[in-house]
């Protein structure tokens, strides 16, 4: 089965996606209570600060199932091999003070990779490598703020709004870099030099 579900044709009928998404869910379930139980059981769906979360694990899974159902970028080949390129583009070694590696792994990059494909559309490959080359050397060597690579593509960031209600954003410095290549300054080739220094 392929369900699509567009903002469009939602909002013609005054829903909103989640709220189609749910109705849909519940549609399909035999008993809807019995698989929200299962999926708190499961730890997949939590209770943090009266709200219902997914835990990282699992929306990193949902992530990759609708990356893949999407059928916008197949050749995970070429991901895997652009992974690799911009994470050598990244310092190598851990954050300061954290059990985290800048470069991530390939696998995670890979990923994240998919998912922006399929939101921001395809880039060549050399844009990516050259995007990521000028966000690394905005930081000039300094790395203490430098965000994982992984958050580099994309992270969600918990924004609160005037009456005090948490939202959650995706945010994309990525594609910030790849839609303002002309507003950041340009990098020599010996950035890697300056970077191992």
């Amino acid at each position: 089965m392929k369900i699509t579900i567009d903002e469009k044709p939602c909002e013609k009928k005054h829903l909103t996606v989640e709220e189609a998404l749910v109705l849909q869910a519940v549609k399909q379930s035999d008993d809807f209570k019995k698989l929200m139980k299962g999926l708190f059981d499961k730890e997949m769906l939590v209770e943090l600060d009266g709200k219902t979360c997914i835990t990282q694990h699992w929306a990193d899974v949902i992530d990759e199932i609708l990356c893949d159902s999407s059928g916008s970028i197949d050749d995970e080949e070429r991901l895997l091999a652009l992974a690799k390129k911009m994470r050598e583009c990244y310092p190598e070694g851990k954050m300061p003070g954290t059990a985290y590696y800048y470069r991530c792994n390939n696998r995670e990059v890979m990923l994240k990779l998919k998912k922006f494909f399929m939101q921001h559309g395809n880039y060549s490959d050399d844009k990516i490598i050259a995007a990521t080359k000028r966000f690394v050397a905005s930081y000039q060597g300094n790395y203490r703020y430098l965000p994982l690579i992984k958050y580099f593509i994309s992270k969600n960031k918990l924004v609160t709004d005037e009456d005090e209600v948490n939202h959650v954003f995706e945010v994309s410095e990525l594609a910030s870099y790849l839609e303002n290549k002309e507003d950041t300054f340009q990098v020599s080739d010996d950035w890697q030099m300056t970077a191992r220094n």
